[in-house]
């Protein structure tokens, strides 16, 4: 199931480009901004276990 990880304060020296992520099944280990995202715009959010795998729903006002 997905967690937030804590964020952390990136500058523009921590930001570098990297050859190698598009390439097919590349894990560099720096993903997981997603549901901290989604948290900052949604006025709710969760996860739900399906069978197989999971459904991430948020709700969002206009």
């Amino acid at each position: 199931m997905p967690v937030a990880r804590p964020v952390v304060e990136l500058t523009l020296d921590d930001i570098a480009p990297d050859p190698c992520a598009l390439d097919a099944g590349y894990d560099d280990g720096t993903g997981g901004w997603g549901l901290p995202i989604v948290q900052a715009l949604a006025t709710r959010c969760g996860v739900e276990r399906t069978r197989p795998g999971k459904w991430v729903w948020a709700e969002v006002a206009f």
